[in-house]
């Protein structure tokens, strides 16, 4: 039994719903060469390494693609993500134990 490989249109971008399994707004945006940089740049930093078939290789063949073609800038980074709500600042702790913990 054979699979076939959906072919993507010429025109269309390779996005990040595409490789990675992602849902929203991101999943429409198109992988940029800037973000692949961002995440080599990251898992360098993580890791000591960029790992082959990790995610960032997997960015860096898709930004390649997609710049190859024409539908993307070689400058082009994505915009950051918006929050969908605000974390709370972690409150400060006391260094010094309560004087009636004693």
């Amino acid at each position: 039994m054979s699979q076939e490989q959906r072919r993507r249109p010429d025109d269309q971008p390779i996005r990040y719903g595409d490789v990675f399994p992602v849902a929203g707004e991101l999943a429409g945006q198109a992988i940029a060469p800037g973000d692949a940089a961002m995440m080599h740049d990251a898992e360098n930093k993580a890791l000591g390494v960029t790992p082959k078939g990790g995610p960032a290789s997997v960015m860096e063949s898709a930004a390649m693609c997609n710049k190859q073609r024409g539908l993307i800038g070689h400058t082009t980074s994505s915009a950051p993500p918006r929050p969908t709500r605000a974390c709370p600042s972690p409150r400060p702790r006391s260094l010094a134990a309560p004087a009636n913990a004693l």
